[in-house]
């Protein structure tokens, strides 16, 4: 009788600890701590809704330049990735720079994106990049850029919109936390 409720208090126990932990793993994903900089970053992807953010902090006081990496080899439609993301935003006094770059990796982005940071005399960035991209995207500009001061914007995606428990929530988490344990074990 002892073993039993042991048992059921274990599986009880891991019942509770599981669904915490997933949710605690979920969350440190993200990561919002906007500082005023030099240079906002707008890294390659989901260009729409980062660079709207970006935008919005470029013309509260969070920097002065925004940065866009985008692809310079893609055509689409006859024109490159970067001129038709141009001519997507919306009209705005900020100081907008093209980053062109040829990778799809956030590791070999931040390799290239250091040059055209470096044109800039930036000593502080901004990134402003997806809400569960975050943490990495953190981590590997700050490795590639060591004498900059990095800060990251979240922009929220249904990632962190959805409850933490959905299946695209759980996979989105399962991919981003293996893409920083490679990062961190092989690549650094």
């Amino acid at each position: 009788m002892k073993y039993i409720r042991i048992h059921i208090a274990c599986w009880a126990l891991l019942l509770i600890a599981v669904p915490l932990s997933l949710r605690a793993l979920n969350r440190s994903l993200i990561v919002d701590r906007p500082v005023p900089s030099d240079v906002i970053l707008i890294p390659s992807g989901d260009f729409a809704s980062r660079a709207g953010h970006a935008i919005y902090l470029a013309e509260r006081g969070f920097g002065e330049h925004v940065l866009i990496d985008e692809g310079s080899e893609t055509l689409s439609f006859g024109r490159t990735l970067v001129s038709r993301r141009l001519h997507q935003l919306p009209e705005s006094t900020v100081k907008l720079h093209v980053c062109p770059i040829r990778t799809d990796s956030t590791y070999a982005e931040s390799r290239e994106a250091v040059s055209c940071l470096r044109s800039l005399d930036a000593h502080s960035v901004l990134i402003v990049t997806s809400d569960f991209h975050t943490r990495r995207a953190l981590s590997i500009f700050r490795d590639a850029m060591p004498t900059a001061t990095f800060s990251v914007a979240s922009t929220p995606t249904a990632y962190s919109t959805q409850p933490w428990w959905s299946l695209e929530s759980i996979a989105t988490s399962t991919e981003e936390w293996g893409a920083i344990i490679w990062w961190r074990v092989v690549q650094r």
